[in-house]
Formats: structure tokens, sequence, C-alpha cells
């Protein structure tokens, strides 16, 4: 059965439960993959999403992480060879594509990962931080030593029965059998009352990485927990568990910091043979902080909940927390919030909320713990013995918080699993859900849901009841199979709403109906203060899950995190759904939801109409017919039905009921039918000589040259030829061929021709702009010539732009034609131009026409005047220099006031350029004060005669040459040729510029700063005296290591390049397939030796295989061929991976399994033929057979005689049960010690009580089948035979007739009977006669008197055909 649900759950979460469910563990293939992360589980994914955030972290903890989670689908042996080179690789062991990478830098490891992710080749990379987590506070007044949460009487003041109700079931289950894993800060396995029901080979301590879980003498937590939940009872010492017969497990994983990984092999370890995980930790509960597994620890809890206890799923039990009073909530500790964790609750003993317990819309339970008003009151159980832990003893009164509830809760589910050990891990949730009593009942918070249940933010279902869960386990059948359904993400990027009476609504409509259990709420929500948010989730039946309320957080956003509620269960999913999201602080940031989703959890049938894996609410084409839903619904067919599609004539993937062109020939169907064509035939199509869309037949325009078919007809050309128009020259719509007047002038064709001498065709014959009606008739001139006066202006433009007279060549008469006034001039052709000077130039050409010394005709001359208007003055002066002093005669008149005749104004005897050029006034006497020959401007002191132009430069800081540049003849001296400049050494450096080595260290100055960073005035070790200078060498103290140094394999960078025995990476001197770089520093193996422990197999190939240890020797102890590390037996000679299996309970051909693919049925043997056999697996399939076996039954005369039937050839070490049975009764009673032997004694039919005896009388001599089923792990071999019973029933006594027949009664009897008898004597003869000739016939058919008996088989047989009898005939004849 187990095997059978187990196949149940893998195909429910196969690839097509992934992408209804998104939330189940899924195989990935050993290939390099694509999307890694997207086959991982919805759980796993938020997990990854939420630690790969690298801006979450600070800096200071990133830079002391060494060891980092990475998916990438790069193979592992590639791994060390990436950019990101990393010290160590390991596989994940629950997420396939997952590695943790070691760093032997931990500062280099972000920064190398981050590269490869942008790269692409890694998806994602996260730090393995160690975690520090709290135990559940617990408060420490000590009160009575009694354990009242077991047994509550009022004697603690609290209310009498308000406990956990195990007293009810001790006396038929205490939780034997069933294993607790209490997950902690240690248990100490030597208490007296732990020790008897401690299991060390389940048992770790993560913190010391050794088997011993015993914790520090301080910390009695994981110690008190253990107790609570299963310490030993009934043994005269200390306290009672409340599964006092259940095993424990001890794991030390919370005293020390913790990774992720770590964590996953805590809570998986063993998960085969542990059944609970008893979880009292969790983030600290200060309300302020959002903390929940990583990735590798919620796949390993996956792996266990659906592989775990031979597929049952193992139960996980997790404090809802203790932060109450920090308006902490269970939902924001992503371990509680899990679906697969039943977070518990706690209350004191008077039911009510302990003052710490924190409320969540995923508590499941809620169980009893310390506290309570106005009698406080503690949890009795185990302490560290001693002086440690709480109280100093080997008893503690004061254990408390959520840590006392949750082992509490752990403890009574072991009592359920020992009444049911089959329940799977949703039956022990479903089982608490409806067995879990309504405590402190008049308690506002309760309610009731859409599936009739009554549940509470504050205690789930209610607290826990041992007795009524019990009850409902012994008869529980199945939760149903698990259907999960997904919506979303929905991306939102929605800003959210301010003020506590504002809420942000988004809505979902779910078509699939699950009777739900559990909802997972995945929001992402930027915030900078995220305590400010209520988050509410409302059900269609308007129940309202509280998943985040207002409290002191101000951290900001909700990334990716994942709600868990089980306020809905046994609601209906179907219907819609709203989440609601409000800011409560008013004027604040209020944040925006960017995305959410919902994941259902439940029982119930989701359609997928085509099969394709999809469910119909997320397939946009259910039926598979190719036509999305909206299209088939828009176009009236059936989307649920594959032969109901839509028509498409054309194939445009519109139908035809909506396309307007049916047959796509690109004319409307409506178009077709008015033009008499077939709509749905493309071929039939109207024609349209002009394309314009309108058909010939409605078309007043074939041709669609504008003219109009009839028209054309009338002016002889073809409508139905675009090329072919009527010519209109004046386009007034009437074609020349009927036009008296073809190009619309106003004058016929015949005077044009006749008369004016015009071109008829041409309205303006000579291209002035005036048609020739305007010329000849309106103003006058000629339509021939378009110049009539030929002053250079055509007639249009006089008569149109200018007004001037189209007949007069000078329309003002001043003497200049208007084309020059205009034109030329720019003057106005209607008014008369005047020369005021008299200097023969008109004012529009002279620049001055009031000085007649100034004209274009005059001289320019030095005046600053523009004498010969050219728009310049004194334009010539620009390059002459009369008196040759460097100066344009124009500048020295208009920018200097210097004399243009005087090349020294002043008379100082320096030029007048010289003087500008030194910054000195030209018009005034320049001095030099010191008497060295330079002027003041030229000299940079002019009262020192050291400074001039012309002294020389010195190297002492100084401007000797006055060019303003310090020492600059020395820039590229180098005086001592130590390769520094003068100038650098005496600037820069401060060394000798005449000494090349200045602190006389053997090299030069430039040497020591070009090449080497050395300081020049300080002198250069070589400590190690290999002739490299300490700045050289990488190891000044040591001889072997300095640059051109070989490099050897000795661990050491010999060569000083910052690589260590790099020209190993690839050499391989022993040929082992091993580099020579690996074998020493990787597996420590000899790189001159290929097999370094001569045990015959090279180290390559044992790295290769990872079977086995090249540094230690393998041995082959049976010599059958295989090392111990591929043989499962090394001391057995015939067992070996190939050999033969048998049937002996061995996995002889190490494959890992035992027995495997034997020939059972032709192994058992019997000192009887068998009729018949068949094998099956333990799941009830048929592994071989059935087989019929040709033989006759096994005769038994079963009146006289035993009959022994016994079985061989099955082995002993097979470990096989076998069983006896006949007809269908058990042959128990019958059967040897060893079980191959049954022997069925005689029957005696007159006094036998035994049913099948009785059966057997009943039924006379028969054909009985008689069964033999041989179990064995895994299979149950059925041998049959057919047994023919025969039976004898022993006549009854004959004393009652003699007693009759000597009363008078009888005498008169037998003189009655002996009248009867002689009457009848003749009718007796004649029967036994007629009896006579039927045995003789049923003689000749062969049917012998046993055949006739009545039996199950032989009713309504066959009759063989009647016998040839033709002899009689012969003989007769």
């Amino acid at each position: 059965m187990r095997v059978a649900i187990l196949v149940l759950l893998m195909v429910s979460f196969s690839p097509a439960g992934h992408a209804l469910g998104g939330e189940e563990p899924e195989e990935i293939p050993t290939v390099v993959l694509e999307d890694i992360l997207g086959t991982y589980s919805r759980s796993v994914q938020i997990a990854f999403e939420r630690v790969s955030d690298i801006d979450s972290y600070e800096e200071a903890e990133l830079a002391l992480v060494d060891s980092w989670l990475v998916v990438t689908g790069i193979p592992i042996e590639e791994h060390r060879w990436t950019a990101a080179e990393p010290e160590d690789s390991e596989p994940v062991e629950h997420l396939r594509g997952s590695y943790i990478w070691t760093f032997e830098d931990s500062t280099k490891g972000l920064e190398q990962l981050r590269n490869l992710f942008l790269k692409g080749d890694i998806e994602s990379f996260s730090p393995l931080l160690d975690k520090s987590v709290s135990t559940r506070f617990e408060p420490n007044d000590p009160f009575y030593d009694d354990q009242w949460h077991l047994n509550n009487t009022g004697q603690t003041s609290g209310t009498s029965g308000e406990d956990a109700n195990v007293t009810a079931v001790w006396n038929s289950y205490n939780g034997s059998g069933v294993v607790i894993s209490v997950i902690d800060d240690g248990v100490e396995h030597s208490h007296p009352d732990l020790t008897t029901n401690y299991l060390s080979q389940h048992s770790y301590d993560w913190c010391g990485d050794d088997p011993d879980p015993d914790p520090n003498s301080w910390d009695g937590h994981g110690t008190a927990v253990a107790g609570v939940a299963a310490g030993t009872g009934n043994n005269s010492i200390g306290v009672t568990g409340a599964a006092f017969g259940a095993d424990i497990a001890g794991h030390r994983l919370i005293a020390c910091g913790f990774t992720d990984s770590t964590a996953a092999d805590a809570l998986s370890y063993d998960n085969g043979d542990i059944d609970i995980y008893s979880n009292s930790w969790g983030p600290y509960d200060d309300g302020n902080r959002l903390e929940g597994p990583g990735p590798i620890t919620v796949a390993a809890i996956e792996d266990s909940i659906y592989n775990g206890r031979s597929g049952l799923g193992n139960i996980y039990t997790w404090a809802a927390g203790n932060g109450l009073e920090a308006n902490d909530n269970s939902n924001y500790d992503g371990y509680a919030s899990l679906r697969y964790a039943i977070a518990v609750a706690a209350i004191t003993h008077y039911g009510d909320q302990s003052w710490y317990s924190e409320p969540g819309a995923n508590i499941l339970v809620t169980a009893h713990s310390n506290g309570g008003t106005p009698d406080y009151e503690g949890i009795t159980t185990t302490d560290i013995t001693g002086t440690g832990g709480y109280s100093g003893g080997d008893v503690t009164h004061d254990f408390g918080g959520t840590s006392s509830a949750t082992p509490l809760v752990s403890g009574v589910i072991a009592l359920i699993l020992e009444s049911n050990p089959d329940l799977t891990w949703r039956d022990v949730q479903n089982i608490l859900v409806h067995s879990s009593r309504k405590n402190d009942a008049n308690d506002s918070s309760w309610s009731v849901n859409g599936g009739g249940l009554t549940v509470s933010h504050k205690y789930g279902f209610g607290a826990v009841d041992a007795g009524a869960a019990v009850s409902l386990a012994e008869n529980w059948t199945s939760s149903g199979e698990e259907t999960n359904a997904t919506f979303g993400p929905f991306t939102e990027n929605l800003a959210i709403d301010n003020g506590p009476s504002a809420w942000t609504e988004f809505n979902l409509s779910v078509p699939i109906d699950l009777s739900l259990e559990s909802v997972d709420v995945i929001v992402d929500i930027t915030h900078t203060a995220r305590g400010e948010l209520d988050i509410v989730l409302e059900s269609p039946s308007g129940h309202q899950s509280w998943l985040a309320e207002v409290h002191n957080d101000n951290n900001a956003d909700y990334s990716n995190w994942r709600f868990g509620t089980v306020q809905h269960w046994d609601e209906s999913s179907q219907g819609n759904w709203t989440l609601k999201v409000r800011d409560s602080v008013t004027g604040s940031n209020s944040g925006t939801l960017n995305s959410w989703e919902l994941v259902f959890h439940g029982v119930g049938n989701v359609t997928d109409t085509d099969g394709d894996g999809w469910p119909d609410y997320n397939d946009i084409d259910d039926d598979n017919d190719g036509w999305e839903d909206i299209d088939e619904m828009s176009c009236s067919t059936d989307p649920l039905d594959n032969s109901s599609t839509p028509s498409d004539t054309d194939s445009d993937g519109v139908c035809n009921y909506l396309d307007s062109d049916d047959d796509g020939d690109g004319f409307d169907d409506s178009t077709e039918q008015t033009c008499s064509t077939d709509p749905l035939d493309n071929s039939s199509t109207p024609s349209d000589t002009d394309s314009d869309g309108v058909c010939n037949y409605l078309d007043s325009d074939d041709d669609d040259d504008t003219w109009n078919d009839s028209t054309e007809l009338s002016c002889s050309t073809d409508p139905l030829d675009n090329s072919s128009t009527p010519s209109d020259t004046d386009s007034d719509g009437v074609c020349n061929y009927l036009d008296s007047d073809d190009d619309g002038d106003g004058l016929s064709d015949v005077n044009e021709t006749s008369v004016h001498m015009t071109d008829p065709l041409d309205s303006d014959s000579d291209d002035d702009g005036l048609d020739d009606y305007q010329e000849i008739i309106i103003y006058g001139t000629k339509a021939i010539d378009n110049d009539t006066d030929d002053d250079g202006l055509d007639d249009y433009q006089e008569v149109m732009f200018h007004s001037t007279n189209p007949l007069s060549y000078d329309s003002d008469t001043d003497g200049i034609s208007d084309y020059d006034e205009i034109v030329v001039w720019f003057s106005d052709p209607l008014t008369f131009d005047a020369d005021n000077d008299s200097d023969d130039y008109y004012h529009f050409q002279d620049c001055d026409d009031d000085d007649h010394e100034v004209n274009p005709g005059m001289l320019e001359a030095l005046n600053g005047k523009d004498d010969d208007c050219d728009g310049l003055e004194d334009e010539g002066f620009n390059d002459s220099d009369v008196d040759g002093d460097g100066l344009s005669d124009w500048e020295e008149f208009h920018i200097h006031g210097t004399n243009p005749e005087d090349s020294d104004s002043d008379g100082d005897g320096i030029l007048d350029q010289q003087e500008l050029e030194f910054g000195s006034n030209p018009l005034v006497v320049d001095l030099d004060a010191d008497g060295d020959g330079a002027y003041w401007f030229d000299d940079c002191d002019d009262n020192d005669s050291s400074f001039a132009p012309d002294v020389t430069e010195s190297l002492d800081g100084l401007d000797n040459d006055c060019d303003e540049d310090i020492d600059e003849d020395f820039f590229w001296i180098d005086t001592d040729m130590d390769g520094l400049t003068d100038y650098a050494e005496y600037h820069q450096y401060s060394t000798d510029p005449n000494d090349g080595d200045s602190d006389g260290d053997g090299l030069p100055d430039g040497t020591e700063l070009n090449e080497f960073m050395s300081d020049p005035l300080v002198a250069d070790p070589d400590s190690d005296l290999d002739g490299w200078y300490h700045f050289q060498d990488c190891d000044d103290d040591d001889f072997e290591r300095a640059p051109e140094r070989p490099e050897e394999l000795d661990g050491k960078d010999n060569d000083c390049d910052d690589l260590v025995d790099e020209d190993f990476y690839e050499r391989d001197t022993d040929g082992d397939g091993l580099s020579d770089y690996s074998e020493y520093h990787n597996y420590s193996t000899s790189f001159d030796s290929a097999d370094t422990d001569k045990d015959g197999v090279d180290d390559g190939t044992e790295i290769a295989r990872g079977l086995s240890s090249p540094v230690f020797t393998d041995y082959d102890r049976d010599n059958d061929g295989f090392y111990e590390y591929d043989d499962c037996d090394d001391l057995v000679g015939s067992t070996y991976p190939g050999a033969v299996e048998q049937w002996n309970g061995v996995d002889d051909d190490c494959d890992g399994e035992e027995d495997e693919f034997v020939n059972r049925l032709g192994l058992v043997l019997s000192n009887y033929d068998k009729s018949s056999g068949t094998v099956f697996l333990e799941n009830g399939n048929i592994y071989d057979g059935p087989r019929t076996y040709s033989s006759i039954p096994v005769t038994w005369d079963s009146a006289n005689e035993s009959l022994e039937i016994s079985v061989s050839g099955i082995q002993s070490s097979v470990d096989a049960i076998i069983t006896w049975s006949m007809s269908g009764y058990s042959l128990e009673v019958n059967t040897s010690q060893d079980g191959k032997t049954v022997i069925l004694m005689p029957i005696h039919c007159r006094d036998t009580d035994e049913n099948m005896q009785i059966q057997f009388c009943d039924e006379g001599s028969s054909i009985q089948k008689l069964k033999a089923v041989v179990s064995e792990d895994g299979y149950n071999t059925e041998i049959e035979w057919n047994i023919m019973v025969t039976i004898w029933v022993e006549p009854q006594s004959e004393n009652w007739l003699f007693s009759i027949i000597s009363s008078p009664t009888g005498m008169i009897g037998i003189v009655t009977f002996l009248i009867a008898l002689s009457a009848g004597g003749f009718l007796i003869g004649l029967r036994i006669s007629r009896a006579k000739e039927l045995q003789d016939a049923l003689e000749a058919y062969g049917v012998s008197p046993e055949r006739l008996a009545i039996s199950p088989e032989n009713k309504g047989m066959v009759l063989p055909s009647a016998p040839d009898v033709s002899w009689s005939n012969d003989e007769n004849s």
C-alpha cells in the first residue's frame, strides 16, 4: 500500500503537476540545464529569491563569507576552472544543479561570483551565513512539582481537565515504536529519565561534528524539550513524557551558528527511521525581522515530506513563537509558516492564551505551557543533571514558552502514529484539525470558516486532544490525493493607498473547486517601513486570514515573502479571492505592491480537457484544436470540443463568423454579394480594372482616369484603359473634342488662330504669366511677346508686382530703366531719383550724397572716412607701413595713436612696435634702472643686474634668464647618467644630480624609482643573498623563491609570479590521469607514481570513481576480482557485481536489490506436482505468472489417511514466512514449525466441528485447492495444488431401529411395512433393473462415481460424446 501511495504522489508531482502546483520537487536530469531554478518547487524558488538578494546583507558580513550556494549547469568537474576558481565544490543533496562553493580568500568570492552571474554561467549565488536563533522564551518563576499539562485536576488552581488528555490513551498507546528527533541545543542522553528511550544511531552533534549531541551544562533547553515529549514513564524516576514509550533522537544544532546546508542535514537526518522532527526554535521574536529557511533546507524538508517514512512523509512540529509582547506574528517566521510544519501556539492551565504566544494564520493547534493569571504555573520536565540547566537538578518546574507546547504536540502525534502507523503527514494534520478542542470558548478570535470549521488566529483549530485524535486516527482511511494549484505571480506594480480606512484590493477569480487544506500567499512589496502594513487574504466565503498586522518594524519591504495560512481548511477554492493591503499610517510612504501569487493545496479534481498538462483554468486552448477559447466563444463554437471548430475559409485566423472577407480575396463579403460574385470562393472576384476597391459593376469610372465611362465614350476614348483619356487642355471637364475654347483663356480657338496668332491650346502663349485674353483685351500688351517694352521686366511682373507701365521702358522718366531701378539699384521705378552733391552719382549709388569728395569714384585716404563708398574706412592702409616700425599705418592711426610716419614716436630709441610687444607705451620714453642692457619690461628684476634675459640659467630654483621658467635648462640634462634628469633629482627626489647612486646601495637612483619603486635615499637589502632585492623578491628570506627561478612542485611560488606550482597544472608525470598539481595539492598522492597505495588501481581511476582513497590500499579479500569498494560483501566470493542473483536473501550482484529476477516458481519444489503458481509484488501487482502446470490432482482418501505436502528449495537466509490454506481456510495449526510442511489429518464427517472439514463433508468427494504463500520482503509467491478429496460418511447407528420395532406401535408398523413391501416388490425390481442399465452406460462413458459428486468444480460439467457402438449392429445383423 505504501508503494502505491508513493507512486500516486510521484505522479501528482510530475512536470505536469508542477505547472499546476509549482510546489513539489522534481527530478532533474543529469545534463546541463538552461533553467535549473525553474525545476525547483515554488517554495524553494521563493527561498532562493530571498537569500540571493545581495543588497540585503551587510558588507562586513559578506567579506567574511567563504562558502556560497551556487546554481549552475556547468559540470562539477569544471567548477574549479571557471573564472571564479572555487577551492572546492560540493553538490547539494536535495537540489540537483546546486553546489556549495568554498573560496580560500573570502574577500574575492563575491566579485568573482557576480562576474560569473553577469556572464550567464551561473543562475544564482547566495552566501552561506551562520545563523543565530533563539530558543523560545521560558519564564523562570517556580511553582508546583506537578505535570498538570498531562492531567489537570485543578491541582495548580487552574481549570480542571485543561490538559492534553493523554491519560485517555495510555492504557492502549504510549508512543512505542515511534522516533522523535529533538532538534535543539543538545540532549543529555545520560539523564536517568531519558537514557532508556535514547537512540544514539539516529543522533548527531552538528556543532561539534560528531555523533554525541550531549549539551553544555548551561544548555538545558533540548533536554527539557525531550522530557516533555518522551521522558521515560512508569520507572519511579522524575517525570513522564506525553509519549513515554517513544524513542528519542537528539540533535545539537542551535547551540552554535549553522548554515542552510547544516540545517537541511539535521532536518532530514535518517528520515527513513525518524518519524517526527520536533523544533522548539526559530528566528528571534523581536517583531522586526523576516527570516526563514534557505533553499537547501526547504528542499530537504520537501524530500522528507514526500519520501521519508517509506513515502508516508515525516512530521514537523514547530514553535509558533513567543513575541506577542513585541507584536510579533508567527507568519513572520518562515520556518513555522511552512505548510509542512505544524505551528504550535501556547495556552495556560486556564486554557487561555499565554502572554507570549504569537498569533498567526499559519497556526494549526495550541498546546499547554507556562503562564496564567492570577496564578502563574510552569511546566515540569527533565533538566540537566547536577548544577547545570534551569534549576540545578534533574527536574525543572519552570520550563515553558511555545518551546514546551511544541514537544507536547510531538508526543501526542507519537501516540497517534502508534495507533495507526500508516498515516501520512497530511493525515496527521487533518486528524489534528478535526480532533482539537475549542478552548477559551468565549474568546473573540474564534470564527467559523466557509468549511464549517471553528478556527482562531490565536489557537488555530484548538487545544490538542490526544484522546480525540487517537480515536479518529484508529479508523482513519485516507486524506485523499493532494492537488496543488498556482495562480500568478500577478505583476501589479500598484501604489498602496494611505490611511487606516483605505484598503488596496486585488481580486482573483478561481475556477477550480478544491477542498482546501492550506494556502501559500507570496507577496513582493516595496515599502520603507513594512510594519505599517496590514495584509489580509479573504476567501469566497468571506473568511479572512490576517497575514500581517501593524507592528513596530521599520525595516523595508516584504521581498518575495511567503505567508502561510490554514484558516481556510475544508473551504472550497472556487470563487473570488481578495488580497487586501492597507498602509495604516496616514501620510507616510504608502509603498508599492509589485507582485503577488496564491498557491492552493487541497483535494479535488482539476480538469484538463486536452490532457496537455495545463489545467483548463490556465489553458488558453482547452480542447487543443488550435483555436483559443476566447476566439471559439466569439465564433459560437464549443471551446471544450475539438471537433467543434470555427470555419475559416481563407485560413487567416479569423473565423467566417467574424471575418468580413471570408475567402481572403480582398473584397468584403457584402461587396461581393453586391457585385454578384461568390464570397466563399477566392477565385470568384469582382472585376476592378482600376483596383480602387469598387467593382466595375458599380464603378462609374472603371479605369480610374477621373473620366466617367459615359464621358469617355462621348469623347471616343476607351473607358477600360486609363492610358486612353480625353484631352482637356483647360481642365474644365469638357474634352477638347467637344470644347470651343480648348485652352480656356476666353478667346475662341477660331480667333486665336485667325486674328491674334496665339496658340489655341495654350492659354498663355508667351508664358509671361498673363493669359492671352488679359494681354490682348485688358492690358493691350503683346500676347506673343513676354516683354512688350523690352525693359528687362516681363509684362506679368510689371503689371502684377511692380505696377510699372509694361508699355514704357522708364516709367518715372528719371533716365534709369525700370529693370535697373528694381534689380540693380533697388530704387523705386515709379519715383524720380536725384544727385544732391552733383558728383554724377545718384543717392542710391553715393554713400554720402551731400559730400562731393565721397563717392564710388574717389581714392581712399587715411582720414577715418569711407572715401570710395565700398563700406570700408581707410582700407588701403591695413598693410602699409610708411615709417617701417612694424605697425601698419591703419593701426597707428586708429588704435595706438602713434605717428604712422615716425617709427619712434616718443624718441626713446625703441621702435613703436617693440614697445607695444614689451608692454610699454610708445608715446612715453622708457628707462633701464640697473644698467644691464635690458629695459624694465624685459628685465624680470630691473633693480638686480643678475637677472636679465641674456643671463645663463643655473640649477638653483630661480628664473635667472627671465623667461618665466625655473631651471628649464636642466629639464633634460642627466649629469650623473642615473636615468633621472638633474631637474627631477633637484626638485622631486632630493637626490644628488651629480651622483648616480645617492644611497650607495649599488642601484642607480633612476632604477630604484622607475623600476622598483624603491627609495633612492635609503639603501636596499638582499636578505637571502639570491641576487634579488627585497622589492623584486616575493620572499627575501627564502633563497628558493626569486624571479626567474624554475617553478618546483613544493607548494611555493618559486618564480614570484603570484602563481603556486603553475607549471604542474597540466603536467602528468606518472600518467595516471591526474595532474601533478592535483596530486600534490588536492589528493596527497605521489605525482611520480601512478599507484600511490600500490593496490593495483591507479590514482586517477580511484579518484574518478570516488569509491576509494588513492592513498590507502584497497583489497579484494574474497579474490572474486572486485575490490572492496565495488564489492557489496568482500568476504564472500560469490557476491560481486555481475554475479548471478540467487534466491537467498542476499544481494549477489551488488545492484542494491535482493533476489530480483529470480525464478521463484521454478525454484520452489514439492513432494507433489503443483497445479499453478504466481508471484506478486508487495503492492499486489503480478511480478511473475500466473503459470499453470500440467498435472493430475493429488488424491487424498480423507477418511482413512492423512496428507502431508511439503515444499523445498527456499533457503533459510531468505527469511521467508510460509502460510498454508485450503479452499480459503487457514492451515496454521497444521503447519510445521519451519512452515515448509503441512499435514492434513483424516476427516471424520460424523464428529468434526472444523469449518473446513464440515464444508468438505457437505460437498462430498471433490477437488479442493491447497495454497502455500511464501512471503518475503517485497514478494509473495503463491503455489497451488489440486487435491482430489474423497469423502466417506459413516452410516448412523441402528440401535434406534430396534427400540422402535420392539414397541407395540413398531409391531403394527412392521406388518404395514411388510404389506407395502410385498405390494411394491415388483416396482423395486424394475427400478433395480433400470439402475443396472444406467450403471452400464456410465461405465461405457468413462464416468466414475467420484465425478458424480456435487462440488463447485464439477457443477455444469460437459459429458464426453457417446462411444462408437457400430459393432452391435453388425453382430445383430
